[in-house]
């Protein structure tokens, strides 16, 4: 199946086309790259958007989730660990955009952890890995509260896009994106003229991955019924 690209309203996609040209721009004359926060409601399509923004930018793409990190903190290996990806990633060819998902986990506030040592270490140690200008290392964070981030970490944000819950034009792109790659295209002509808009108008308030969610339990009652 062919990789979904980020179904966003017409100003975040905007955004995101000139923060890629710019970071062409930036590569071409061997300056510093700049880095991304995307916030937003979980489902909105941080991932696909950080996805979109390496191959329009002809970036490496690694992903890691602050959520991945309670293990490395229980054993103890959490600083070893991040100092390990940055070496990886710095072994690599070109430029790589470092995405972090779950950013509240990596960045917290330190002043609201100052009692946990282990996690203000994490902390110390990504500000001091990501305290230079790279002109080989990107960062995009994702959070959904990016209230909780830690302030020196926002001050290393050169751009921070918003991304919502996706409107009327954007729900309806969405289902049919999901669709297609959903069901054969017999199938998929179900779903189009009237259909596909009353979908779109009754999924008010819906996430991204809520409507693929939808889409994938209607492909499931289907496999479970002859007709």
């Amino acid at each position: 199946k062919q990789e979904l690209m980020p179904v966003l309203d017409v100003a975040t996609m905007r955004s995101l086309d000139r923060i890629a040209k710019s970071t062409q721009d930036l590569k071409e004359n061997h300056s510093f790259l700049q880095n991304v926060l995307f916030y937003g409601v979980g489902g909105t399509g941080k991932t696909m958007a950080a996805k979109a923004l390496a191959k329009n930018s002809n970036m490496n793409f690694v992903m890691m989730s602050g959520g991945d990190l309670p293990q490395y903190l229980e054993k103890g290996t959490h600083v070893s660990e991040l100092n390990k990806l940055f070496n990886t990633i710095k072994g690599y060819e070109g430029q790589t955009l470092l995405f972090i998902d779950e950013a509240e986990s990596l960045c917290q506030k330190r002043s609201d952890i100052i009692k946990d040592r282990k996690r203000v270490e994490l902390i110390n140690a990504f500000l001091n890995l990501t305290g230079d200008n790279s002109k080989r290392i990107m960062l995009v964070l994702a959070t959904n509260r990016p209230e909780d981030l830690d302030e020196a970490i926002l001050s290393r944000m050169d751009h921070k896009l918003h991304l919502c819950r996706p409107g009327y034009r954007e729900r309806k792109h969405i289902i049919k994106m999901h669709v297609d790659q959903t069901f054969t295209k017999e199938e998929a002509v179900l779903f189009t003229g009237g259909t596909l808009d009353l979908l779109a108008l009754d999924t008010e308030g819906m996430t991204g991955r809520s409507l693929f969610k939808m889409i994938n339990s209607l492909q499931s009652f289907k496999n479970q019924e002859p007709d």
